[in-house]
């Protein structure tokens, strides 16, 4: 499965794929040091990383990345959550462990299950320079979302994970074309432009489109709409 995603996204040569799903959104006392996801899904060098950070429990009650992916629904780039936007400028824990593995940049898409309580992420890791990496994830940031709720949604199903119920009722006219340009990466703003509404108009038929599909954001949506064939990335409203 990553090797496909991979090849969408166009991955750097000097980066990898990680993958977690299933730990719960609210965490118990002594919760906060053990890693609890259900699936975890990796390639060989985010592997080599995932041992090493699962052996040292002192790194998971003070991961900054791991506590801005449970409250966040936008992508997380690791390197905005340290003084400098470097890892090299951190004294941290979390930043020492990354610099002694060799990352450099990485950015994470968070993943949230309203109906089950349950929270993950799917993350590239960049090992080589993080001027490729940056160059990179500017290209692709606006279809990484939509990208990683794919993905999500065919591994966790694959796992025997549970599926989106289906919508009480189809979708609209016109909550099938705003869809459909939040997958394409568009803000309210430009969905209003093309579609000729107001971006507050926008919002209430992506928030009524997010209610029918059971999902919890706009990203999430689209996500299912695509998973259902409501719409398509390329269909033309």
């Amino acid at each position: 499965m990553f090797s496909r995603l991979a090849a969408v996204l166009g991955l750097p040569d000097n980066a990898d794929l990680f993958y977690a799903f299933g730990a719960p959104t609210m965490e118990g006392p002594g919760d906060a040091n053990a890693p609890r996801a259900s699936l975890v899904l990796h390639g060989p060098r985010a592997g080599r990383w995932w041992q090493g950070y699962v052996a040292r429990p002192e790194l998971r009650g003070r991961d900054p990345v791991r506590a801005a992916i449970r409250r966040s629904i936008a992508p997380v780039s690791w390197e905005a959550l340290v003084p400098g936007r470097d890892f090299s400028h951190g004294d941290a824990l979390t930043w020492t462990h990354l610099r002694e593995e060799g990352i450099s940049r990485a950015i994470s898409v968070p993943l949230h299950d309203p109906v089950d309580g349950r929270y993950g992420a799917l993350s590239v890791i960049g090992f080589g320079s993080p001027d490729e990496f940056s160059e990179w994830a500017a290209l692709v940031r606006d279809h990484l979302a939509p990208a990683a709720y794919l993905f999500h949604h065919a591994a966790w199903r694959r796992a025997g994970g549970a599926v989106p119920p289906e919508p009480r009722k189809p979708l609209s006219r016109r909550e099938r074309e705003c869809l459909t340009l939040v997958a394409r990466g568009m803000s309210s703003k430009q969905i209003g432009r093309q579609l000729g509404i107001a971006p507050r108009t926008v919002d209430l038929h992506v928030s009524r489109a997010a209610r029918r599909l059971g999902a919890a954001n706009r990203i999430e949506a689209a996500c299912h709409a695509l998973l259902r064939q409501e719409i398509t990335a390329e269909a033309e409203v």
